[in-house]
């Protein structure tokens, strides 16, 4: 399992230094403007319908499937990935063409504080995207069948990809001054994915279309995956539930939101696909057929390994939002108005940012178990909370309840899950820890106030803090150091 993370994590650092020179590059060129929103906006129009379907229903229910006959019955294997390749086909095909003929309600449900400029710009930019509708999600599907023969190149490197097209396409949009190269930008890449995941499938020797004899196995294979998915299906409507509720609020609350949002998230985020995305893929196809203590094992390392990094980034992100936000965006067109925006985001953010990987990466641990209908249940009532806080504190607390209400809703979600893999016990001294830690961090900055030379400042003293919180316990350093560097001829040991 940890040699799939590790090259997951090679492929999410890849990946996000070309998405922080995206973000970057978007951000000087265009700021939060009309432009960069309009964007944001189609991009998420694109996403919500099948995003989650695409990947985590279809990754939870097909991969840990998949990657058990993979090694013991190579013949099933292709019977089932033949079927849902038809299935994905067809739903997609579906999907697009639904979409580009509503594009108009569609993005007047999502942005119903834009105005009618901005709008007409995204539903531009959203009939142009639907043309790589086949191709996005087709590539989920060469991806879990990759990760299921130990692969994991193309989940790896499927980011940089994207951020190769989308930040080409920013650049042209900006050198031509026509916007509708940025999603150009992301169809070629989408293009470019899907090919290269269909290569991959061909050297594992499946065809792409079930032969009128094996029908019947197609089907049988198929309901075992349904089985599932008819339960993990539920949890993807949730999220799309609070994707909607965060770009409707979002759009009223101010008109360079969105964009702040999404600049605000990309930081924020960049701690879940780095960090918990290896740890959860990879555990989907490995901790499948773990016994269960090997299970709890693999799990309770995982969990600390994420607590040593993600706890002092959260710190991090709450008392340094505003000077992060100014370190890397404040250029160009990203004025004072877009650096307030955004470092009120993402210091709400913070709070729960480290709860968010966590319960990203336990999540997909639960569903490696098949304890599908508990992942639903924790999903839907954290959507719920998320939604409702949006809602009810957008007026009282403008943007900052975009990222409070993200922040409550992994906090809540986490404490739940870390009891039904029955590991509280052996997290309960590592979470206290680092509470404490997270808590006298951010107040001591608070009562310090700025300070001069930031630029120096800041990354030294929470360089110390970190070196001091994670390497002076034996127990941590010993952790961090085998994760990162293992002792040939030796595995790490499990706690």
């Amino acid at each position: 399992m940890f040699s799939v993370v590790r090259l997951l994590m090679f492929g999410g650092v890849l990946g996000k230094a070309l998405g922080i020179a995206r973000e970057l590059v978007a951000g000087w060129l265009f700021g939060t403007g009309a432009v960069a929103s309009a964007y944001r906006m189609a991009q998420s129009a694109f996403l919500i319908p099948l995003n989650g379907f695409a990947s985590d229903a279809l990754n939870g229910a097909l991969t840990p499937h998949m990657a058990r006959h993979a090694t013991t019955d190579r013949e099933r294997a292709g019977h089932l990935f033949a079927g849902m390749h038809v299935l994905v086909l067809a739903v997609s095909v579906l999907t697009g063409l639904g979409m580009f003929l509503l594009v108009r309600q569609w993005v007047g449900l999502l942005a119903p504080g834009f105005d009618s400029k901005t709008a007409a710009l995204t539903v531009d930019m959203v009939c142009l995207m639907t043309v790589g509708m086949v191709p996005h999600f087709l590539c989920s599907l060469y991806a879990s069948v990759d990760l299921a023969h130990g692969g994991g190149r193309l989940t790896a490197l499927r980011a940089s990809v994207q951020s190769a097209g989308l930040l080409s396409g920013t650049v042209l949009a900006w050198w031509l001054a026509e916007p509708l190269w940025i999603p150009a930008g992301f169809v070629a890449a989408q293009w470019g994915l899907a090919a290269w995941g269909c290569a991959v499938v061909r050297r594992l020797h499946y065809r792409f279309w079930p032969t009128t004899a094996s029908w019947s196995l197609v089907k049988e294979e198929l309901t075992h995956v349904w089985r599932a998915f008819r339960v993990l299906v539920w949890v993807p409507m949730a999220m799309q539930l609070h994707f909607i509720v965060e770009r409707q609020v979002a759009s009223l609350v101010h008109p360079e939101a969105v964009a702040a949002l999404d600049y605000a998230r990309f930081l924020s985020d960049t701690a879940v696909y780095l960090l918990a995305m290896p740890f959860g893929m990879a555990g989907l196809a490995a901790m499948a057929s773990m016994g269960e203590e090997e299970f709890k094992s693999a799990a309770t390392r995982s969990m600390r390994l994420l607590l040593v990094v993600t706890v002092p980034l959260s710190a991090i992100t709450v008392a340094h939002a505003e000077w992060v936000v100014r370190l890397l965006f404040a250029r160009g067109a990203f004025d004072e108005e877009s650096v307030a925006l955004t470092s009120a985001v993402l210091r709400c953010m913070g709070i729960g940012m480290w709860a968010q990987v966590l319960t990203y990466a336990s999540l997909k641990f639960l569903n490696a178990r098949g304890r599908h209908g508990l992942v639903l249940a924790v999903t839907v009532c954290g959507a719920l909370i998320n939604a409702g806080l949006n809602y009810w504190g957008w007026r009282q607390l403008g943007p900052s309840v975009l990222g409070l209400s993200a922040a409550l809703n992994a906090i809540f979600m986490l404490p739940i899950i870390v009891w039904s893999l029955s590991i509280g016990r052996r997290l309960a001294f590592d979470v206290s820890y680092f509470g404490v830690s997270f808590i006298a961090y951010v107040a001591f900055w608070h009562f310090v106030g700025a300070v001069p030379h930031e630029l120096i400042s800041v990354p030294l003293v929470a360089g110390a803090c970190w070196a001091t919180l994670v390497l002076a316990p034996r127990r941590y350093r010993q952790m961090f150091l085998s994760a990162v560097i293992p002792r040939r001829g030796s595995q790490p040991r499990s706690t």
